[in-house]
């Protein structure tokens, strides 16, 4: 313990009040290291004494009571979130959580109750040329690796799992090897060990970017999203071993030989559990979907208060659909790009339209909530006026809504001249889209491969040769499917 002085702390310029800081803190440490004392010249009373405790003791305690937030509030509320779909409950994610919690509790209690597998070991004599099996001490020789393993193998999707759990097993298998061989060429040098370590984990990174056409991604995301995991175990599993080797705590084969074995154990439970029923699939069109039904639901409704003129439920429509369409556009993204990596992985392979379908589908959601926002601020401006023609065309939107269906040729066309008109023609618009992402996601989900041409835009294209001609923004196609000046508005 050093005194310091009150002239110490002193400063002629304190806006953030350290000067009165410093010196509680140092008048409490000199209370409380006199009353630590055998026979103390002071008594504190009680009250002083907690107070003292924890001022000096509370910036200790910062780093451990934030850990024991994030573990019972922030990752509970995270995961009551991901069960209930940001907004409603999921059967699939919770079974999902529920499978990885049982399995995790099985493979702690096989490494603690059964004593054939919590005791197993690879022992390693120096008189002996090869490995052999045997039970005995010490006792629980894997360390705990084989649940670390199951947890960092377990992802959120059933293809995200398998995928990366073959990437796991063969990051462990190539660090494992290298960590050995390190161990056989060097023994224990810790320079020669630091300048393998430094070629290998250089050759590992190297090949965990991608290269070519892809490596604009690897340039802004680190290692590749698709086959990194590999480079980052083979680095992880090799350095582990090499310490724990510098350290003594094992043989070089012994511990390569656990460590190997306690990983793989870990892999093949986490693939597993992953492949019982029910699986959250991330190629699924379920999560897409879902998207889609909430656009359809909050079009439905916003067009039933238009009719009305309720224009502050419009708001509030519009309000809940945006905060929902981003939570349900960010968890199918991210399954998404969970169960897609790997893509050289023979099964469970995810449709290529599958991902630009979410993207229209999250521009067409966006696009609704600024149609929604055009019909407000006409509202507040007193230009949205409902006359008899526009109730037609408003309840004829809400009839395709409803019925799911394509547009056909409308009875009334208020064109793109009147307000009213052009958010009846944009919701147009979007009901046709919708319509259009909701079936690619059908002919996903049923396998079948749409052999689609490029029909839209040769018509878009040829639309835009009419208006460049004729100055004409009321052009419609020849199918009579509703203005196409809408879509390339839009």
């Amino acid at each position: 313990h050093v005194e310091i002085e009150d002239e110490e702390l002193s400063v002629q310029d304190d806006p953030l009040w350290h000067n009165a800081s410093a010196k509680e803190l140092n008048n409490c440490t000199i209370q409380y290291l006199e009353s630590m004392k055998l026979n103390p010249t002071t008594k504190l009373k009680a009250k002083d004494k907690v107070t003292n405790l924890l001022l000096v003791i509370l910036p200790f305690l910062a780093p451990p009571i934030l850990l024991f937030a994030l573990i019972f509030v922030k990752i509970p509320l995270s995961t009551f979130n991901s069960l209930t779909g940001r907004e409603r409950f999921d059967l699939q994610k919770a079974a999902y959580h529920v499978k990885f919690a049982l399995g995790f509790c099985a493979l702690f209690s096989v490494s603690v109750y059964w004593d054939a597998f919590h005791d197993f070991d690879v022992a390693t004599p120096p008189t002996q040329e090869r490995i052999t099996w045997s039970t005995g001490n010490p006792i629980g020789s894997f360390s705990g690796w084989q649940l670390v393993a199951y947890a960092f193998a377990t992802m959120p999707t059933t293809e995200g799992t398998l995928k990366k759990s073959v990437l796991r097993v063969f990051g462990t298998l190539i660090g494992g090897f290298s960590a050995w061989a390190a161990i056989q060429a060097t023994g224990d040098n810790k320079i020669g060990f630091v300048a393998w370590l430094t070629v290998t984990t250089f050759g590992a990174a190297y090949l965990s970017v991608d290269k070519g056409e892809d490596a604009e991604r690897s340039r802004m995301k680190g290692s590749s999203p698709d086959f990194g995991y590999a480079g980052f175990y083979i680095v992880l599993t090799q350095a582990v071993i090499c310490m724990e080797f510098l350290i003594g705590i094992k043989d070089g084969n012994e511990l390569v030989a656990s460590r190997i074995i306690s990983n793989l154990t870990g892999i093949v439970a986490a693939s597993i559990m992953a492949v019982i029923p029910p699986c959250v699939r991330g190629g699924d069109p379920k999560w897409t979907q879902l998207l889609l039904i909430e656009a359809k639901m909050a079009m439905k409704e916003s067009i039933e208060a238009l009719l009305k003129s309720d224009f502050d439920a419009v708001a509030a429509i519009k309000k809940r659909f945006s905060k929902t369409a981003d939570s349900l556009r960010s968890d199918a993204n991210y399954m998404l790009q969970d169960a897609k990596r790997l893509t050289v992985f023979v099964i469970f392979r995810v449709d290529s339209r599958l991902e630009k379908t979410l993207i229209e589908a999250g521009t067409t959601s966006s696009f609704l909530s600024l149609t929604l926002d055009r019909a407000c601020e006409l509202a507040k401006e007193g230009q949205f006026t409902l006359t008899e023609e526009d109730r037609k065309e408003f309840e004829l939107v809400l009839a395709h809504v409803q019925s799911g269906n394509q547009f056909v040729k409308p009875e009334v066309n208020l064109g793109w001249k009147s307000s009213v008109g052009v958010v009846s023609n944009l919701l147009r618009v979007v009901q046709r889209r919708l319509v259009e992402h909701a079936a690619v996601l059908e002919d996903i989900r049923s396998g079948t491969v749409s052999q689609v041409v490029d029909e839209k835009e040769e018509e878009v294209a040829e639309v835009f040769e009419k208006i460049s001609v004729t100055g004409d923004d009321q052009v419609e196609n020849e199918n009579g499917n509703g203005v196409v000046v809408g879509e390339i508005w839009c």
